[in-house]
């Protein structure tokens, strides 16, 4: 009889000890507002806290009808304790967006991963242990009240933050008539996509006629939230001489953060029309200097005439070196302040072209090449320069503080890049024996 109450005894102990174990494998779910704007991106986030020892964490692709997921990279490193526990804590991070109003509804949102040592015993119900040593870690269904941007005149869109600005070509207040100028328009909005953003107005100036140009579209899902921009481009050509202003610009749109209708407006812009554009009036003449000569046949002058001669080359030589090489880093600098890229991009490449004559170098990937280790801020900044000129959808031209970051890393890194020491010959090519001999 004692030995069965021990035994009992010992089995309940256990049990409690059992109930009582941390969980190897668990998630925090922070999932979107119930409610929101058709056309409005939300956020959440699902975090997974892993003992086991997971690898090959991914999402499951979804089907959701009419909405648009995205998803940033994944936060790893983090570790946490809980329970006597050690977990590994990754972040995955949501943003959607839901295209139409109405009630809307979800399947789970799942994440698969691999694990050595799996067993349902010590799992959450939301956690399907599968074959091959899976699992799957799934949420559960969502479900929405996505509401209709208000109706107005003219449409409203949703965003939670806008800028509006414009460039007009030549950079100059005073234009000549006949000639034609050009003003760009952009828009773009953070939190939406850019297919709510509405065709830019450009107004009709009086005294000009105008053309409409091209609109293009882009969304940028790089970033912490989508940023999506449109760009108007009009032609206008002045007819008379006199006063030309071009129209202020005005677009309404509904702030969701607040729910409040706000509007961002270009103010007009007022030219000078000339006939003919006067010649800037160059500087007046300076006559140079008096010049000392020596007289090479004199024998008193000739030898130390000859001396000043060589020095007075190589000097002129060494001066002319450092003035071009100067010269072209005052150019990447001037570029980079006025952000132009190509401008800077092309200068670059001549600057690195003159400091290491011996090396190939024919465009930013060379220029790359050679300051990836002696000045490897420098190198990085290539690579961001590059994606900014060549990758798809170049979002970064149309957001102004993108461009500003860009341009003061660059001229930082390019100080130093200019005060580092690389090698101005390549490196000897290792050559292997022919696997053919003759």
């Amino acid at each position: 009889m004692v030995k069965i109450q021990a035994i009992l005894l010992f089995l309940l102990a256990a049990a409690v000890r059992a109930e009582a174990a941390p969980l190897r494998l668990w998630y925090d779910f922070a999932p979107p507002p119930a409610s929101f704007y058709a056309g409005q991106e939300v956020k959440f986030t699902l975090t997974l806290f892993d003992a086991i020892g997971l690898s090959n964490i991914g999402v499951v692709p979804t089907d959701w009808k009419n909405g648009d997921l995205y998803m940033e990279n994944p936060e790893t490193g983090k570790r946490i304790e809980r329970g006597g526990q050690v977990y590994d804590a990754t972040v995955f991070r949501f943003g959607l967006v839901v295209k139409s109003a109405g009630r809307t509804d979800y399947s789970p949102l799942c994440l698969m991963a691999k694990g050595s040592v799996l067993s349902a015993r010590d799992l959450p119900d939301y956690v399907h242990v599968g074959r091959a040593g899976t699992v799957a870690v799934c949420t559960p269904p969502l479900s929405f009240d996505v509401l209709p941007v208000p109706p107005h005149a003219p449409p409203l869109f949703p965003a939670a933050g806008v800028e509006l600005f414009e460039g007009v070509s030549p950079r100059s207040d005073t234009v000549k008539a006949g000639v034609p100028l050009k003003r760009s328009l952009i828009l773009t909005a953070r939190g939406t996509l850019d297919a709510f953003l509405p065709d830019l107005p450009t107004g009709a100036p009086d005294g000009a006629k105008s053309y409409d140009g091209r609109t293009e579209r882009t969304l940028s899902t790089a970033g912490k939230e989508l940023i999506a921009a449109v760009r108007k481009t009009v032609v206008v050509v002045p007819e008379r001489a006199g006063r030309l202003e071009l129209p202020a610009i005005d677009v309404l749109w509904l702030n969701t953060a607040t729910g409040r209708i706000e509007k961002s407006t270009v103010p007009p812009r007022v030219l000078t029309v000339v006939s003919d554009v006067p010649d800037v009036v160059p500087p007046s003449a300076v006559s140079p200097p008096e010049a000392r000569s020596v007289d090479f046949f004199n024998p008193k002058t000739a030898a130390g005439g000859a001396g000043i001669l060589c020095a007075a080359l190589l000097f002129a030589s060494g001066l002319k070196r450092r003035n071009r090489r100067e010269k072209l880093r005052k150019a990447v600098l001037d570029a980079l302040k006025k952000q132009d890229f190509d401008g800077a991009s092309r200068a670059i490449v001549d600057w690195a072209k003159n400091r290491c004559p011996k090396r190939k170098i024919v465009d930013l990937g060379g220029v790359r090449a050679v300051y990836a280790k002696s000045a490897a801020d420098f190198a990085a900044d290539i690579d961001e320069l590059q994606a900014y000129l060549y990758a798809t959808g170049r979002f970064g031209k149309h957001v102004p503080s993108a461009q500003t970051a860009l341009a003061e890393k660059l001229a930082r890194s390019f100080g130093q890049a200019c005060a580092a020491t690389v090698k101005t010959r390549a490196e000897p090519k290792k050559h292997l024996p022919d696997l053919y001999p003759d």
